[in-house]
């Protein structure tokens, strides 16, 4: 069973999201799978703090 999300990290991705789809333009869908993608992070990472966030877990979560 996952924890409950992090408040903080939720605060994060949706400034994320905002960032992505006004400043840089990109399409719906390809919002749709960076979400999807940050989710299976966030849930790999146990939902740690992201402000703490370390290298370590990038690599750790890409192998």
């Amino acid at each position: 069973m996952t924890k409950k999300p992090n408040e903080k990290n939720e605060r994060i991705k949706r400034a994320f999201l905002t960032y992505r789809k006004h400043s840089k333009q990109v399409s719906d869908k390809t919002l749709d799978r960076e979400i999807a993608a940050i989710e299976r992070f966030d849930i790999w990472n146990g939902r740690k703090d992201f402000a703490k966030f370390h290298l370590d877990w990038a690599v750790g979560f890409r192998a």
